[in-house]
């Protein structure tokens, strides 16, 4: 029984994971004013202040748009990596792209 509790203790981290960024999948596809705010009138301008115009702006390089669809895609990878069992190599990628995505996510809620 423990040894089965332990091969299986990371699938609910992960699936907790998965399930949050599908669900902001909403938020970011969609142009709600929370994510128009953020992306726009508080990243955007930071970016701008660091020489960097449009960084975040609906057609930039970090628009609403990319990050939603890296958020997809780290979400698709850690189900089929969770769920597929001759893929295990896809939650190590998603899980990659999460710490990325999250890391991103903590710096600019600390320093904008």
């Amino acid at each position: 029984m423990k040894a089965l509790l332990m091969k299986y203790i990371y699938a609910v981290p992960a699936l907790f994971i998965a399930v949050i960024f599908l669900q902001s999948l909403f938020f970011k596809f969609t142009q709600s004013p929370e994510t128009v705010y953020i992306f726009e009138q508080k990243l955007n301008p930071w970016a701008l202040s660091l020489g960097l115009p449009n960084l975040f702006a609906p057609n930039g390089l970090f628009s609403a748009y990319a990050i939603g669809t890296l958020e997809l895609v780290s979400s698709v990878l850690i189900l089929i990596g969770l769920f597929a069992p001759k893929a295990p190599w896809a939650l190590g990628i998603g899980a990659l792209i999460t710490i990325g995505l999250m890391t991103g996510a903590i710096f600019f809620h600390l320093f904008t």
